[in-house]
């Protein structure tokens, strides 16, 4: 990675780098903790999952676990000399909503700035970026109507996800670009919250200024050598025993569950259950996961105060 030549106040500044997946967010998070004395917070929705490594990407899984995931959170482990925050802090059946990742992050936050500790939250998953850098105010439990939601998953069942998703993209495209359309559960949430409050999700979300000064880093490549990136992730995945890793968490837990959504996952499963070949759920498992490098792209690009950079491809 290049050399940023920063400089960043550990009690006041909070650095956050995003960008697409496979462009190696958390080498330059390792980078410029090692050089400014930081500590990494994770960014990424899937990341926070024990047991689901090789098709996270995680850098490195945290090696012991307690008996219970309680306050785990608060817990880092090492990964090449830096302590990495909000990985592997929950099981795949257990719930860990957008208001704990901006009250977790938070509190660490706060806690590594008294200790004179920079703050690098990495990660891809743009709406926890947006939650602490335009420190959205939420509530612990969100609209809820049973009926509203039985309605929704009727629906999905008959018309299928990809319908209701673009049903939802005319109704609140922030919320689409970061839903999967093959995501049936945050879907139906999404356009349910909408039916019951008459807003959509960033209405009803009301933003501040954040207790710090954010400084935002993006990382970018030509989409070509984006595409290529996550090509070359998805093979050394499945070198790396991704199929493996996928039958020993469907012995575990319920494919339905949100986490098993995941990509990469959800098409591995497809194979195991002879749906596809070895060959189309890998294709498949690539072009879902370009389609998504191609929504993060469009997400970052949104912020203004992005410094963007070009690393050297061997990154």
């Amino acid at each position: 990675m290049q050399n940023l030549n920063l400089k960043l106040d550990p009690k006041n500044d909070v650095v956050f780098i995003g960008g697409s997946t496979a462009t190696g967010k958390t080498s330059l998070g390792v980078q410029l903790a090692k050089e400014h004395n930081g500590a990494v917070i994770s960014a990424d929705s899937r990341q926070i999952y024990i047991g689901m490594d090789i098709g996270t990407a995680k850098a490195a899984p945290r090696l012991e676990i307690p008996d219970t995931t309680e306050g785990l959170w608060a817990i880092p482990y090492k990964y090449d000399g830096v302590d990495h925050y909000l990985m592997d802090i929950v099981y795949p059946n257990e719930r860990y909503t957008l208001f704990d990742f901006k009250t977790h992050a938070y509190e660490l936050i706060k806690r590594l700035q008294s200790e004179n500790i920079l703050p690098i939250v990495v990660g891809g998953t743009g709406l926890y970026l947006d939650a602490l850098i335009a420190n959205y105010e939420l509530k612990a439990d969100k609209a809820e109507d049973l009926e509203v939601k039985r309605a929704l998953e009727a629906r999905i069942k008959e018309e299928g996800s990809q319908k209701l998703w673009q049903e939802l993209n005319e109704i609140d495209p922030d919320a689409a670009g970061e839903i999967h359309p093959n995501n049936p559960r945050y879907i139906v949430r999404a356009l349910e919250l909408y039916k019951v409050t008459g807003k959509t999700k960033s209405e009803n979300t009301k933003t501040g200024k954040p207790p710090f000064n954010p400084v935002l880093i993006g990382i970018s490549y030509p989409r070509e050598v984006i595409y290529q990136r996550v090509e070359d992730r998805i093979d050394i995945m499945m070198q790396q025993g991704l199929i493996e890793e996928t039958k020993e968490l469907l012995s575990k837990y319920d494919p339905e569950l949100p986490s098993m959504s995941s990509l990469g996952y959800k098409e591995i499963k497809m194979y195991l259950d002879n749906e596809l070949s070895l060959e189309e759920a890998t294709d498949l498992f690539k072009q879902k996961t370009r389609n998504f490098a191609k929504r993060q792209i469009t997400w970052f690009k949104r912020y203004e105060d992005m410094t963007w950079i070009s690393p050297n491809n061997n990154t």
